[in-house]
């Protein structure tokens, strides 16, 4: 009888591999944003901030040395000048500037007077951003992330536009005097970079609002994305309408329920307010008590409140519904699919299936995991099924296992054999390995082994290969 080679030895069954392995410029045209230019506005409101009026032309920052923007929105040799008094460009002043409005004496770019620019315009010196002429102290030109620049309104204390922060400079204190603080973009609403001028609210996208829409008389501001009530804001969230660094915020609000002081409580929409009944609940909201309690949306407010299984809280009705959102929601063995409650299935082939079989979203057959492989057509998700070719395929030699490719290991035909009483062997037929990296990628009962012999050298190979084959394909 044929020597055998290096067996392995499971379940009192012992396997030989016998077979042969297989071998192995100029004046030229304006090109920046749209922007109107020309006077700004007063008013006694103290969230003043500056704006100009639109007069169909774009920066006078955009053209070369000495040159303004001229009305036909190209541009034109601009008046001389050494100094900003020289530039009093009002109407009615007798000073031919070229336009008409509040202007600054450009001197980097050749002594010419140019008009001042509104909040949120690009900017390199607090020239270009003209005065505050309610304060009498000139505007700045504010330095946001990323180096950007732009003009904003001098201020002290709160007194800016709503959507802006009155800044100080590190370690400062605003002043009325020095004018060292400025309206910057409030820093929770983002920066200027992209915001577009605005008269009123219907000019800007939905969801923002213009930041001078209080202004009188009106003035040009930005739109801005901020909000102004708690309609605007998602459940649960209440709009921050006190001025600071988080103005127009949709924040958390208080837990409904939280007694604060005075005698108040936290009613459902984030906020305290006298208890209920004492004060009626609006449309839509349920007093919690008849005695002393507050205000709640009629219904449910999430899954907690749907105790039976297979329920959630659909929160735009506010009713319990069935479905589910996960296993938790759902009854014992149950998996929770798109939104409803299905069977568990099998957990895994070693969990739930026989042996030589597999299951089907589990270890090989799992879709997400690396090396995934779809499972045989009819098979869905939870089911247990048979292994199929090329598993435990039979073989003369080398050449009948030539097509299998599984993992980037070689596939090679092996003789199973089986000790006998007398202390011989009996052969239980010739095989096919299949590539694999661990025992998952094998039927359950076959084993991954590690180290088959693959060559006349020492070569080995790893595979799927055990005594089941020959009960399974006798």
């Amino acid at each position: 009888m044929r020597p055998l080679l290096p067996t392995l030895i499971a379940s009192a069954v012992l396997f030989a591999w016998a077979g042969c392995p297989k071998p192995d410029g100029g004046g030229g045209s304006s090109t920046s944003s749209s922007g109107g230019s020309g006077t700004s506005g007063t008013s006694g409101n103290t969230g003043f901030d500056a704006g100009l009026t639109a007069n169909g032309c774009i920066r006078d920052q955009d053209c070369s040395p000495r040159r303004i923007c001229g009305d036909d929105g190209g541009c034109t040799e601009g008046m001389r000048c050494t100094s900003t008094p020289e530039c009093d460009c009002e109407q009615g002043s007798g000073v031919l500037c070229g336009f008409f409005g509040r202007a600054y004496c450009d001197t980097p770019a050749g002594g010419v007077c140019r008009r001042t620019l509104s909040s949120c315009e690009p900017c390199t010196t607090d020239d270009q951003c003209g005065e505050n002429i309610q304060l009498g102290i000139n505007n700045h030109c504010i330095s946001y992330a990323g180096g950007q620049k732009y003009c904003g309104l001098a201020c002290s204390g709160s007194a800016c536009s709503q959507g802006f922060q009155c800044t100080a400079p590190a370690g400062g204190a605003c002043s009325t005097t020095t004018g060292e603080c400025g309206c910057k973009v409030a820093d929770a609403l983002g920066t200027c970079a992209g915001a577009l001028t605005c008269m009123a609210d219907s000019e800007c996208p939905d969801g923002q609002h213009c930041t001078t829409r209080e202004a009188n008389p009106p003035r040009r501001g930005v739109c801005l994305p901020f909000c102004l009530s708690d309609e605007e804001c998602p459940q649960g969230k209440i709009c921050q309408t006190q001025p600071g660094p988080n103005f127009g915020v949709c924040i958390t609000g208080c837990t409904p329920g939280q007694t604060g002081s005075n005698g108040t409580i936290c009613h459902g929409w984030g906020r305290l307010g006298n208890p209920c009944p004492t004060v009626a609940c609006p449309t839509g909201y349920e007093c919690t008590s008849t005695t002393s309690g507050y205000c709640d949306m009629a219904g449910c407010q999430s899954d907690n409140e749907c105790p039976l299984s297979r329920t959630i809280c659909d929160l735009g009705t506010h009713q319990c519904v069935e479905g589910c959102r996960t296993e938790a929601d759902c009854g014992a063995f149950e998996l929770c699919t798109g939104g409803a409650c299905v069977p568990q299935g099998c957990r895994g082939k070693n969990l739930s299936c026989n042996m030589g079989q597999f299951c089907c979203g589990k270890e090989l057959y799992d879709p997400a995991a690396a090396g995934g492989q779809a499972c045989p057509s009819g098979v869905t998700t939870g089911q247990c099924f048979n292994f199929t070719d090329p598993f435990c395929r039979k073989c003369e030699d080398d050449n009948g296992c030539a097509d299998i490719t599984s993992f980037g290991e070689t596939s090679h035909c092996y003789e199973l054999q089986q000790n006998e009483a007398d202390g011989g062997t009996r052969s239980l037929g010739k095989y096919c390995s299949v590539g694999c990296r661990t025992s998952d990628d094998c039927p359950r009962g076959i084993v991954c082994h590690a180290d088959l012999p693959a060559g006349q050298n020492g070569e080995t190979a790893k595979g799927c290969i055990d005594a089941i084959c020959a009960a399974y394909n006798p």
